[in-house]
């Protein structure tokens, strides 16, 4: 696994997480953003071999912060993030769903997405 930072937070949670996972092939890429946030997993990596998780959050977000969440029986609409740490931490455990899902089942999930990241979030902190 390959994590290049291009923030100022620690990033260690990532490594703790995936370490039980075979990540040999993913890249992630924590990144700043002009906007709001962003997350997206792409299955082929175009800057090198294997996966890709990129996470990008505002700089100019202010906190608490409301993300709204997709529409899913048994999910909230949103949920509140109390710092830019708790947003990566959030938007990096959804799209690792995704990269979980697409070596098990190839069936890509929001709605187990959205419930793996709410579980993960803050129960994960060391």
């Amino acid at each position: 696994m390959k994590i290049v930072n291009y923030t100022d937070e620690n990033l260690d949670f990532i490594k703790e997480h995936c370490k039980d996972y075979d990540t040999s092939n993913l890249t992630i890429k924590i990144k700043n953003s002009k906007g709001n946030q962003m997350g997206r997993f792409y299955t082929s990596n175009p800057f090198a071999v294997g996966s890709l998780i990129v996470v990008r959050t505002g700089k100019k977000l202010s906190y608490p912060h409301e993300v709204k969440l997709y529409k899913r029986r048994n999910l909230p609409d949103s949920i509140i993030v109390n710092s830019r740490q708790e947003l990566i931490r959030y938007m990096f455990f959804h799209e690792f769903m995704h990269f979980i899902q697409a070596r098990t089942s190839k069936i890509y999930s929001e709605g187990e997405a959205e419930h793996y990241a709410i579980a993960n979030f803050r129960s994960d902190k060391k």
